[in-house]
């Protein structure tokens, strides 16, 4: 696996790039977390993507490509890098590194980092996936083709509700948006195509505005919290009467966004019924069999 960065002068360079970092890390600490960080960016962009630029040669038109995703696997190492750096393995265990000028951090500090780094890390990567989509950028993984789904596209999501124009976090809830449909959506339409459904305005509506908010609830009960936009959290924090604790806004917001999927699910229902209905009563119609009460064999 080729990489963004070099050995010699790894130091000064990563510490330039990151930018919150206060002394060189040396390259042996930080190469395995570089090759971890490296794989799990190229899974997202697309192999042939991340193929197509390089730290020896950088083509003009793909300058602020590397410049986005090299920044992507630097930070991300760190993040890899940084629990691990906490303490010193030493003869006598594992211990707490300090010096006569700077002592460890509380337990509360470094959990309020590290969720400080993941939110600036995502919003990150969303300026690289927004970055792709405007170049027609194809990223990678088979998840992420989602033309025919019931919300292609991120535009159609957000007029249901707001991701703070997110493509990231769209392409991570694309799983649930593909699992509502399996599950919920296509048992409920039978017989009805693709085709007539998106012809139908009310029944496209309900049916997409279900298929976000069922979504929203699968991703808040697998991803980190820290992809969501601000406000679902201080929304979640204001109404919370028996916990403040972050590890409790997820489920209790999901119950939130389940109970609306429902709801929208059952209006997609009574439209259904009604519209079979009419199907039903134009199927029994008589034929018209062309006679009258001219004809010998009708009696009056």
């Amino acid at each position: 696996m080729k990489l963004l960065f070099k050995e010699e002068g790894f130091g000064p360079d990563f510490k330039k790039l990151v930018g919150i970092i206060d002394s060189d890390l040396p390259w042996l600490k930080l190469k395995a977390s570089i090759i971890i960080a490296t794989d799990e960016i190229i899974d997202i962009i697309g192999l042939p993507n991340y193929e197509s630029i390089s730290v020896e040669n950088i083509p003009d038109d793909l300058q602020l490509f590397f410049e986005y995703v090299r920044f992507a696997i630097g930070f991300k190492a760190y993040m890899l890098f940084a629990p691990t750096g906490d303490v010193a393995m030493t003869g006598q265990g594992r211990t707490m590194r300090r010096d006569d000028h700077q002592v460890g951090a509380f337990e509360w500090q470094i959990s309020n980092h590290d969720e400080s780094l993941e939110c600036f890390f995502y919003k990150h990567m969303n300026l690289l996936m927004k970055y792709m989509v405007k170049k027609e950028m194809i990223v990678g993984l088979e998840k992420y083709d989602h033309a025919k789904l019931i919300v292609p596209n991120l535009s159609d999501f957000e007029k249901h509700y707001g991701l703070n124009d997110s493509y990231f976090l769209y392409l991570n809830l694309l799983p649930g948006l593909v699992e509502f449909e399996e599950l919920e959506l296509e048992p409920r339409l039978g017989d009805l195509s693709r085709v007539s459904l998106k012809l139908n305005k009310v029944l496209y509506n309900y049916s997409q505005k279900a298929a976000v908010h069922y979504a929203i609830e699968w991703g808040l009960r697998r991803l980190d919290i820290q992809m969501f936009p601000k406000k679902m959290i201080r929304s979640t924090e204001q109404s919370s009467k028996t916990s403040k604790s972050a590890s409790f806004i997820p489920s209790e917001l999901a119950l939130v966004f389940e109970r609306d999927s429902a709801r929208y699910l059952k209006k997609l229902e009574s439209e259904l019924t009604a519209l079979n209905a009419v199907k039903t009563d134009e199927e029994v119609r008589l034929p018209d069999l062309d006679f009258d009460e001219d004809d010998n064999f009708v009696s009056t």
